[in-house]
């Protein structure tokens, strides 16, 4: 099975890549000196022949303008990529629980998905869409990528457990 992945360098995507190896999988990461997803031409090579595609690759933490390019545009490119390359792969896109919210990063999110819904009924295949929460796991950076972390750490430090509200 070949799988192409986007965003294979961050914290999901090396735990996922590393897991997908060890199941003796084909998989085939998204390199920027190749590929961009800026520029749909360019993804035509990364798309084809691929059995699954995993969108991983987003922005959480820029500008507001960074952020929606890092989702939005991002997506957009790649499912122009696929229909342009008549590609079969099944899609699974990670999203976000944020996608409920009204933050900047929830919108582009919720965005995106609504971006692969729209292609999911264009093409008659199903998309996969993962709101993921609280991920955390080994190489999680407290005060960055993990609430976990971050509380791990605190109680480690016998810090207090800082809570931000909404």
């Amino acid at each position: 099975m070949n799988i192409a992945v986007t965003g294979a360098e961050g914290f999901i995507g090396t735990h996922l890549v590393n897991l997908l190896k060890k199941k003796g999988l084909n998989i085939f990461c998204f390199d920027e000196s190749k590929h961009s997803l800026f520029d749909p031409a360019s993804l035509k090579e990364f798309v084809s022949n691929k059995d699954v595609i995993i969108h991983l690759a987003a922005v959480n933490r820029d500008k507001d303008t960074g952020i929606i390019a890092g989702s939005v545009c991002t997506t957009y490119n790649l499912i122009l990529a696929m229909k342009r390359a008549k590609s079969e792969a099944k899609l699974i896109f990670a999203s976000s629980i944020q996608a409920e919210t009204e933050s900047v990063y929830g919108l582009s999110k919720r965005l995106a998905e609504i971006m692969l819904k729209d292609l999911s009924e264009e093409l008659k295949k199903p998309v996969t869409v993962l709101r993921m929460t609280n991920v955390f796991g080994e190489g999680c950076r407290p005060f960055y990528n993990s609430v976990v972390a971050t509380f791990c750490h605190q109680v480690a430090h016998s810090e207090e457990i800082s809570i931000i509200e909404d």
